[in-house]
Formats: structure tokens, sequence, C-alpha cells
């Protein structure tokens, strides 16, 4: 693996091909990341310092410097090293929060347009935009679906994304744009499993010598299916120099998208919410009790999406075998997969884990069950 360090206008300043190890993780819906180890003598190399760039030859992924640590050592067969570690791009959007509560009816696409555009790229306050950022429209999977009077006020804004991009099973990505700039774009993987006679066919399996070492996780500890949103608001009336208030309390209960469940199987979780019903401000938006609900809601399946049964099936991938990556299925694609046991699913990858040491280089692909809860045993 060859790495390129780059300054904040993606213009090269080295390449680095002797270190210990490295770990260049990519996500589907989520920050990536990177830990790179070398030797200690490279500590005081003056091209590897916060706020530069790490670029993988291989990868359209480029990674943010920000911590670094040195760890000497006095025993002779302990090797001192200087070790790196920050986050791929879009990790550049955890800087803003929504500073401007947003009220909104559309695609999710326009949604999550219209966050980076009050907050990134042409906010009100020019001092918090982040110069040269663009957002480029994108086609494919869910991100024309509707989304019914949701409201975001005080978020952060790479968690805000990643939430709707969880609900909707979208990745998202930003990537370098000219001289020191940066482009946002949603994506939807293609589908490449047995179930479909549109793209070729990609599948990981130990019986195709391409996936081995494999590890099939289901957690349900942490699942929730039921959501109580609760929220209170005042209502003021005037008459002349009196105010009359009125504490209004809303309560409305959200199920996922497999409906209500009862008995042991319904799990819950308490969301407190802080949306705004309405204001005597004739400036704010005034809602219908029907459309306020319809915000609380979306907030409930937006927080039971992260209550999902966590089924993640992981195996060491041949990346010099029959399929290669980036040309014959990329990140975010549907693929099928099985073990040796005969489980098998149609999984999407949302995950890749480069590594590289002395003991050589892997990759390992996570996958995401796209059907149910688990890969199934036929």
């Amino acid at each position: 693996m060859l790495l390129y360090v780059l300054d904040q206008d993606f213009e090269t300043l080295e390449l680095i091909d002797n270190f210990i190890e490295l770990i260049w993780a990519e996500r589907y819906r989520a920050c990536g990341d990177f830990e790179l180890y070398l030797p200690v003598n490279m500590c005081v190399d003056p091209y590897l310092t916060k706020g530069n760039y790490l670029h993988m030859k291989g990868s359209d992924q480029y990674m943010i410097i920000e911590d670094t640590k040195t760890v000497t050592n006095a025993k002779a067969d302990a090797e001192s090293v200087h070790k790196i570690v920050g986050r791929d791009l879009s990790s550049i959007l955890d800087r803003r929060v929504i500073w401007k509560q947003i009220d909104f009816t559309g695609t999710v696409q326009n949604l999550i347009k219209k966050i980076l555009n009050e907050n990134v790229i042409s906010p009100a306050n020019p001092n918090r935009a982040i110069p040269n950022f663009v957002f480029i429209e994108s086609s494919g999977g869910r991100m024309d679906e509707e989304i019914q009077n949701i409201q975001f006020h005080g978020e952060n804004v790479l968690e805000a994304i990643r939430s709707l991009c969880e609900v909707f099973d979208l990745g998202f990505k930003v990537l370098p744009h000219g001289v020191g700039g940066f482009s946002f774009q949603l994506y939807a993987g293609a589908d490449r499993s047995y179930d479909q006679d549109v793209n070729p066919w990609v599948v990981f399996s130990p019986e195709y010598e391409n996936l081995a070492g494999t590890t099939l996780l289901e957690k349900t500890s942490t699942y929730k299916n039921t959501a109580l949103v609760y929220n209170e608001w005042v209502t003021r009336e005037y008459s002349g120099a009196d105010v009359t208030e009125d504490v209004i309390e809303t309560e409305v209960e959200v199920f996922n998208s497999f409906g209500e469940v009862t008995g042991l199987d319904r799990k819950e979780i308490f969301v407190q919410s802080y949306a705004n019903h309405a204001k005597n401000d004739a400036a704010s938006t005034q809602y219908t009790d029907a459309e306020y609900e319809e915000i609380l809601k979306s907030e409930g399946r937006a927080d039971l999406a992260d209550y999902e049964v966590a089924s993640a099936f992981t195996g060491e991938f041949e990346h010099n075998g029959q399929f290669v990556i980036n040309r014959d299925f990329s990140m975010g694609d549907i693929v099928s997969v099985e073990n040796e046991y005969g489980q098998r699913g149609r999984c999407r990858i949302i995950e890749l884990i480069y590594s590289q040491s002395d003991t050589g280089e892997t990759v390992i692909p996570s996958f995401e069950n796209v059907d149910g809860s688990a890969i199934v045993d036929y």
C-alpha cells in the first residue's frame, strides 16, 4: 500500500512507503478513519502534521490527520513508534451544528441539501461557511423518498446526515473538489446479488476462495422497536396587558418498520423532543396538531433506527482474487455472501478495512443483511 501526504490544497507533498502498520477503514454511511504507525524517527517529518491529508493509492477517500502520538520504549526488544490517526473528509461536517431551526417536507436528498446549504455552504453568518464546498445531486436508491414534517434544530450536521442515511439506507461521501474544496454526494450501491439479472453477480464465499475466517454476528441486546416521543410547549394568549400561559403536553407512539408488537417482543425507548409546535411570532411556522405529531413521529423513527438488530458478517477478503475492489464491486453494493456452514444472504458492503503490517496485506469487508435481521441458513 502506498500513502500520499497532501497539503490543504490537495497538492502532493511526499510519498510514504515505509511504515510499521496501516489500518484504513472506509464506511458506507459513517465517517471512515485510519491509524498509521511509523518508525519513531519520522515524528519529525514536517509534512505529517495536523490538518494535512493522507490518500491511499487505489482508494477514492482522503483522510485528515487529526491526532499524533509518539511512544518511545527503552527496552531493546520493543520498538518505539509514532502513531497518527484521523478521519475521512466527511468529518469536517462534525464541525457544524444545525444553527437555525429547519422545518421540512420533501425528499431526503433535498433535506440533506438544505442542511448543508444553511450550515456549511452558504449559511447566514459567512464565518460559518466552509469555503469551496459544493453539493452534487445524485439519483438511485431511496433518495427521492418523501419526508413529511420533519424538524431539526441544534443537531450535529454529520450525525443528522448519518441518521437520515441510516433510515433510508443511503451512503454518503465527501471528496476533494478543485483546489482545497470539497464535494458532498449521496449514493446507493448497485445490486450484484443472485436476486437480479442486470449486473454481473458478485459472490463472497470460502467455496470460491475469496472469503476466509468468517464471523457472523447477530446482536439483539440493544434492539428496540417502540418509541414514546414526548414534548411540551407553552401557549400564550394576550388580553390587553394580561398574558395567559398554558403548558401543553404531547405524546406519540412510534413503531419501527415491523409495526406494533406486544408482550416480551415489545422493546421501548423514550425520546424527549424539543420541537417547536407554534409561536406567537408571525415569522415562525405554525403547525396543525396533526402536522406536529408527524414531526414527533419522524424524530421517533430516526431514533429507533439506531436500535436495530446489529447484524454483521465479516471475513478476510482475497483482494487479488476473482473480484477486484472498485472494478467488480464498490462500497455500498449489494452482493451474495456465503460461509462454510451454508449460511448465506443478500448483503450490503458497509465497511472495508485495509490493513498492512509485517504479516502482509489484508482487506476485511463487513456486510449488512438487507432482507432481514440476520444471514439465514438455506
